[in-house]
C-alpha cells in the first residue's frame, strides 16, 4: 500500500469527495490541522440485516443485568 496522502484541513473540506474517493481507492489519508493529524480510513459497508432478520432476533434479556 502506498504512504498515507496528507490534506490539510482546507484542502479537505475543499476537496471533500475527492479525499473520500482517495480513501476509498488508495487507502487512509491523513488531515491535518492546528489541533493534530485525523486519519480518514474507508470501511466498505457491510450487507444490511433486513428488517424481518432483525425483528426475528427478539430484545435482549433485561433480567441478566
Amino acid at each position: 500500500m502506498a504512504d498515507r496522502a496528507t490534506w490539510t484541513a482546507s484542502r479537505a473540506r475543499d476537496e471533500f469527495d475527492h479525499l473520500l474517493d482517495e480513501a476509498k481507492n488508495k487507502g487512509p489519508q491523513q488531515i491535518t490541522d492546528v489541533r493534530g493529524t485525523f486519519t480518514l480510513r474507508f470501511n466498505p459497508e457491510r450487507a444490511a440485516e433486513s428488517i424481518t432478520e432483525f425483528l426475528s432476533k427478539g430484545l435482549p434479556d433485561s433480567s441478566s443485568h
